[in-house]
């Protein structure tokens, strides 16, 4: 089991500073292991917490982190970030340790305070969930920080793809109008059906091409708009293909050499090309908008994650360092209560005196210890009497101090009167009780708090002239 504190200001904090080099060492040392993992250091933020507190461990972690970002991250040795998920590693790093830091504190506190002064204070009751929260939600930003640049990611591949498939479908179209081009006129030379079955093959892949540019560009109305006189254009040239085949079949070999070396065909095809070229340009842009987008968007989610981050850590610093201020004060002001305790014990205790509560409602009274050794009751046997404080009074005051406390409940008055406790073995002792009243908010006055403690016993002519004084 590790100590719960170091004595020592600076052991603290060399131990912070020794562990996390170590862990440095260990990790770059055991690379082909590790592979660049930050267990280690983690590791040493936990330790330096358990063993110096919240401060140290704080120190831990902003050194662990500088130490992963300069050692760890990619370009190694040098404080450039590569990727947006290493600026999450290290936030999630971050998070880990400021959390373990407060959270190793808090146990190591409540440790303490509950071996010391068998208490904690309601802040730190309330702090333990709180800050258990803070962590949860400083760790969900940081994760929502990688999920989102993930989806970024992932937005910026689908438009990639789809780029690739807008590219690769207006190339088969091409190639599929030119392979339809070159078997009709192989067929019109040479009359051989097998070249007539390429064409009719390539006019069916021409179509599946148009079909599936259609798909992958409905969402475009500019590259729609190209597609619709591309169409025409290729109906067009297609038309004029079929009817030079007809002529070859039909045995009008002129006119269907004739149609080969005519330049409609060319120019078809080019303005073909200068379409699907316009198609592809077109489509670049729109992956180039679709980029800018997707990192606007990105960089929107990571301002709003990170002010979020940044507000949670904040936050949570500065409530531990207030509920921290708040519960030292509560534990200097118990020590010094018990410290009055403590010497008021020892001057009632020199004094033969003890101190006593009567609450006039309910008529019962609470007595220190040292009353009940004064009035010679056993503090667990004689509590179950109706009134224990009676019953150990002179009989022959018992009246009188009855009388005394009517006469203060009524009056709201202070309480002090003289009288003999019952003693079986010799003489009586006498006691002054003295009291106060205590008015609650709304002034009424419910209890009494006060002192009684013995006095020298009074002799036969005090008594009397006493007696005297309260007849008359």
């Amino acid at each position: 089991m590790l100590p719960l504190r170091l004595t020592s200001i600076k052991s603290r904090y060399g131990v912070a500073i020794v562990f996390i080099a170590v862990a440095v060492a260990a990790t770059l040392l055991l690379d082909p292991v590790l592979h660049d993992s930050t267990v280690l250091l983690l590791g040493a933020i936990l330790v330096t917490s358990r063993l110096g507190g919240r401060r140290p461990g704080l120190i831990a972690t902003t050194l662990g982190v500088l130490a992963a970002w300069f050692f760890l991250i990619p370009y190694r040795y040098s404080f450039e970030i590569q990727d947006f998920k290493d600026i999450g590693l290290l936030g999630l790093l971050a998070a880990c340790g400021v959390g373990i830091s407060f959270y190793a504190d808090g146990r190591r506190s409540s440790s303490e305070l509950d071996g010391v002064y068998g208490e904690v204070t309601n802040v730190e009751r309330i702090w333990r969930p709180l800050t258990f929260a803070g962590v949860v939600l400083v760790l969900v930003t940081v994760v929502a920080i990688l999920v989102a640049d993930d989806l970024r990611e992932q937005t910026l591949n689908t438009a990639v793809n789809h780029t690739h498939e807008v590219h690769v479908a207006s190339y088969r179209g091409s190639a599929s109008l030119e392979s339809a081009a070159m078997s009709q006129s192989m067929y019109l030379l040479t009359g051989d059906e097998e070249y007539l079955k390429q064409y009719a093959s390539a006019r069916t892949q021409i179509g599946s091409d148009w079909r599936r540019l259609r798909t992958l560009t409905q969402s475009d109305p500019a590259q729609q708009k190209l597609l619709d006189a591309l169409d025409a254009l290729v109906k067009d040239m297609l038309g004029q293909l079929d009817a030079a085949v007809l002529l070859r079949r039909q045995g009008d070999m002129k006119r269907a050499i004739a149609a080969i070396h005519s330049d409609d065909g060319k120019q078809a095809m080019d303005q073909c090309r200068s379409m699907l070229s316009a198609l592809n340009q077109e489509e670049d842009r729109r992956l180039s908008h679709r980029s800018d987008e997707a990192r606007m968007q990105a960089l929107r989610y990571r301002w709003t994650l990170g002010m979020c981050f940044t507000a949670l850590l904040v936050t949570l610093i500065l409530a531990g360092t207030v509920i921290d201020r708040e519960a030292e004060a509560y534990h200097q002001t118990n020590r010094a209560l018990r410290r009055s305790e403590e010497r008021l014990q020892v001057a009632l205790g020199a004094a033969k005196a003890g101190t006593w509560e009567w609450n006039v409602v309910t008529n019962r009274r609470v007595w220190s210890e040292e009353l009940w050794e004064l009035y010679g009751l056993a503090p667990n046997t004689d509590q179950a009497c109706d009134d224990p404080w009676l019953q150990a009074i002179h009989e022959r005051d018992r009246a009188a101090v009855e009388q005394s406390l009517r006469k203060a409940a009524q009056d709201e008055t202070e309480i002090s009167f003289e009288f003999r406790v019952a003693n079986g073995e010799g003489e009586p002792r006498w006691m002054l009780a003295r009291a106060q009243p205590v008015r609650d908010p709304d002034g009424v006055v419910r209890r009494f708090i006060g002192v009684a403690l013995e006095i020298a016993p009074r002799t036969p002519a005090e008594e009397r002239g006493k007696r005297r004084a309260e007849l008359y």
